[in-house]
C-alpha cells in the first residue's frame, strides 16, 4: 500500500477479472511523513466491473463525485479505520443496487456515523456489523427517531454502541424483520430483566439468533448471576430464538 493508491490501481491489467479489492494503508500507519491515502473517482469504478468485494483499511479516503452514471456491482463493503477526507461514502456506491453485506470499523463513532447513515438509508443492506472501538464517545448514533424503516436489514452486529431502553425501542421500529442480532462492548446498559422483557414482548418478531454480553455496564460492569441469565435463556426458548454469549 502507498500512498495515493490511486496511481497503483490504473496500473493494474486485466482488471476486468478481479472481484475482490483489498486496499490496505496499515504499513504505514505509524509512519510520521507519509499517510496511505486513495483517491476514488468513477474512473476507478469502471476498471473494476466485476468487482464483488472491497475492503478498505486504514488509509485517507477522498471520494469524487460522479460526473456520469456508474454502477458497482458490489455485494461486500468493508471499512476499517478509513477517514474520509471529502465526498461521502454514497459517491463511491453511487447506482449500486447490489449491496448486501456492510461492515464498519472505526476508532470513534463520530469519524463515520454520518457515513453509515446515508448508506442505510440510500441501499438494502441486508447485514450490517458496526463496530466502534473508543467505547466512551458520545455522538449522535446512527439510529435516531428520524431513520426510517430499513425493512431489508436481517442481521445487525453492533459493538460499543450505546444500548439502552430508548434505542432498542427505534431499533424494534427501524429494524423489525431482524433475524440476527448481536451486541457487545461497555456501552451496553440494559439489565438483564431488561433483556428478558423484551424478548418476553417480541420487540423483534422475526429474530433467531441474539447474542449478548454476559452483563451490565452500569458502570462499572455487573455480571449477571446464573439466575438472571437463566431468565433471558427461558424467554429466548420460549420464542425458539437460539441464544450465545450467556
Amino acid at each position: 500500500m502507498a500512498v495515493h493508491a490511486e496511481i497503483f490501481l490504473h496500473t493494474l491489467a486485466d482488471t476486468d477479472s478481479i472481484q475482490e479489492l483489498c486496499i490496505d494503508g496499515s504499513m504505514l500507519a505509524d509512519s510520521i511523513q507519509t499517510q496511505p491515502s486513495l483517491e476514488w473517482d468513477e474512473t476507478i469504478t469502471f476498471r473494476f466491473p466485476n468487482l464483488r468485494k472491497l475492503k478498505l483499511v486504514h488509509l485517507e479516503l477522498d471520494i469524487i463525485h460522479p460526473t456520469i452514471p456508474c454502477q458497482m456491482g458490489i455485494t461486500d463493503l468493508v471499512i476499517e479505520n478509513v477517514w474520509i477526507t471529502s465526498g461521502y461514502l454514497p459517491y463511491l456506491l453511487h447506482e449500486t443496487t447490489s449491496l448486501e453485506r456492510f461492515s464498519v470499523v472505526g476508532k470513534t463513532s463520530s469519524d463515520l456515523d454520518e457515513h453509515v447513515r446515508l448508506v442505510l438509508e440510500a441501499y438494502p443492506i441486508q447485514c450490517l456489523h458496526y463496530e466502534v472501538q473508543d467505547a466512551c464517545s458520545g455522538t449522535q448514533p446512527i439510529f435516531t427517531q428520524d431513520t426510517p424503516t430499513l425493512s431489508s436489514l436481517r442481521t445487525l452486529h453492533l459493538d460499543g454502541v450505546r444500548m439502552d431502553l430508548e434505542m432498542m425501542e427505534i431499533l424494534s421500529r427501524c429494524c423489525s424483520q431482524l433475524e440476527d442480532f448481536s451486541v457487545s462492548g461497555r456501552m451496553i446498559h440494559l439489565a438483564s430483566r431488561d433483556w428478558a422483557m423484551l424478548i418476553r414482548a417480541g420487540t423483534f418478531p422475526a429474530l433467531r439468533d441474539l447474542s449478548l454480553p454476559l452483563g451490565t455496564n452500569v458502570p462499572p460492569f455487573l455480571t449477571w448471576t446464573q439466575a438472571e441469565r437463566a431468565s433471558i435463556i427461558n424467554e429466548c426458548r420460549i420464542r425458539q430464538i437460539g441464544v450465545m454469549g450467556l
